[in-house]
């Protein structure tokens, strides 16, 4: 299952800047492209969301991940169980299309986090 954090349900919604505050996560089925958009339940955490986001997709059976920024408990959570990539500024479509077509550069660097206090 391939996961992407957007702010709205719609294969033309931008890939959402931060994963674990994004509205929704695109889980989008390798074999057919079919999308589920799952609410993020850590979008409105006041602390802990890249864990809690992090956590999310791996009990919903996340195997790739494109984003275009990770914070770091996030990238420790999911680093070694889901493949990561880094996505391009632009719709869920068009990075299923790049992914497909093996054009997205798979790792990403992870920033700090946006931490409160």
């Amino acid at each position: 299952m391939l996961v992407m954090a957007v702010n709205e349900k719609s294969m033309n919604a931008m890939l959402s800047p931060n994963l674990a505050r994004a509205k929704y996560f695109a889980f989008v089925s390798l074999e057919d492209n079919s999308v589920d958009f799952l609410d993020n339940p850590a979008s409105q955490s006041s602390g802990g969301a890249g864990i809690k986001a992090g956590q999310f997709l791996i009990d919903n059976k996340a195997t790739v991940l494109i984003t275009q920024k990770l914070g770091q408990n996030a990238s420790d959570m999911l680093t070694g169980t889901v493949e990561l990539y880094t996505g391009i500024n632009s719709s869920l479509k068009d990075n299923l299309e790049k992914f497909h077509n093996n054009e997205l550069i798979k790792g990403i660097g992870a920033h700090p986090g946006y931490h409160n206090g």
